[in-house]
């Protein structure tokens, strides 16, 4: 039988064991046991370092002293000056100015509807709001006429 792989690992891994075991036996073992040296022996030649005391703080800096700031009145508001009102030449018409009927044709459409939007489209050119609270509440066709005239006559 020729040599083979196993037989050769194993000569290997024994070869190896002896030759540790004759490394150890010649002096590597002692050098080992040499340098290790106890605790005690060592604290007596060695002193630790004395801890560093920190400077003192420095001394914190005087308070600066507080300014008045004193502050300048602001100027006077200048004040409105009631102008007289005034007055109407004599051939000014008098009483309040109906505006002209809405520019749109509403034959055919109830009485309420027609009224809601003649109030609606007042109010859209610009005048005061003219709106019956009691028929925008309770009359549909009212409030649909009073929005429509709004809506229409809205100055853009």
């Amino acid at each position: 039988m020729g040599v083979t792989l196993p037989k050769v690992s194993d000569r290997g891994v024994v070869l190896f064991h002896v030759a540790a075991l004759w490394a150890l036996q010649s002096g590597l073992l002692r050098r080992a046991a040499e340098v290790v040296i106890p605790v005690s022996i060592l604290s007596e030649f060695v002193e630790p370092p004395k801890p560093v005391e920190p400077p003192p703080p420095p001394p914190p800096p005087p308070p600066e002293p507080k300014r008045q700031i004193t502050k300048t009145p602001p100027p006077p508001r200048p004040q409105a000056i009631r102008e007289p009102k005034p007055t109407p030449a004599p051939n000014a018409p008098t009483g309040s100015v109906e505006p002209p009927p809405p520019p749109v044709n509403l034959q055919g459409f109830p009485p309420s509807y027609r009224l809601g939007f003649g109030d609606g489209c007042a109010t859209g050119r610009g005048g005061p709001e003219k709106k019956d609270p009691v028929r925008y509440g309770n009359d549909g066709n009212y409030r649909v006429g009073w929005q429509d005239g709004l809506a229409q006559c809205k100055k853009k």
